[in-house]
């Protein structure tokens, strides 16, 4: 069962940040560890849900008087140790004064520890609050995989510009900008974002900590072909 630490009360439930509202739903101090809980920048928002041992979340653009999803977390079975996205089984939410509202999350899979942090920060490209994640996978050796897997909710068109995907959909158009990341491809609906620690660290017999992380931003359809982070 999720322990949640330091669940701001009702006064915080809504914040500015830099001039952009910022929401956290949901995190009373009286809230269920069922909740849902989202974090929202401009235009976006990351919705984390429990599921049997873990939390899932996906990814909301705003159409309009909706939000439609984008983007959700492919997870993986209770035994499996790598699975296609981090295994995270307890959410803890936290105010930061700099940066504003921040999901930390930890889990075990095997005998590897994965970590989250889930924030929003201003895009280097024009200055809007993105979504922000960064992972973390501790492991006594080096996997053959890790990373993060999404299934795409809508006939998409992909465009792959360096180190960022940018996603074109009738909902809605965004850009996943990635950093120490070895891959970032579409297969089969899905997108699939990939770091390959045996490849490099093959004869490394002790414990290490890999991490990457990624940005999601929206954008215009005229920007695609220019829209890193």
């Amino acid at each position: 069962m999720p322990r949640f630490a330091g669940a701001p009360d009702n006064r915080l439930r809504k914040m500015v940040n830099n001039g952009s509202d910022i929401q956290w739903r949901n995190c009373s101090a009286g809230m269920k560890p069922a909740d849902p809980l989202i974090i929202e920048a401009a235009g976006l928002r990351a919705v984390f849900t429990r599921h049997a041992d873990r939390w899932h979340h996906h990814v909301e653009i705003q159409a309009d008087s909706k939000w439609p999803v984008v983007l959700r977390s492919v997870e993986g079975a209770p035994e499996e140790d790598f699975p296609p996205s981090p295994a995270i089984q307890e959410l803890h939410p936290h105010v930061d004064a700099d940066t504003g509202l921040v999901v930390l999350g930890v889990g075990m899979s095997g005998g590897n520890h994965w970590s989250l942090v889930c924030k929003t920060n201003a895009s280097q490209q024009d200055g809007t609050h993105q979504l922000a994640f960064s992972f973390a996978c501790r492991s006594r050796h080096p996997p053959a995989r890790i990373g993060n897997t999404y299934a795409v909710l809508h006939q998409t068109l992909f465009a792959l510009h360096e180190d960022t995907m940018q996603l074109v959909s009738c909902p809605g158009s965004i850009a996943v900008a990635t950093t120490d990341v070895a891959g970032i491809t579409e297969v089969n609906q899905q997108l699939r974002l990939d770091q390959f620690p045996a490849q490099i660290a093959a004869n490394d017999a002790k414990p290490k900590t890999w991490q990457w992380s990624y940005t999601i931003r929206t954008i215009d359809e005229t920007t695609c072909g220019n829209a890193s982070g």
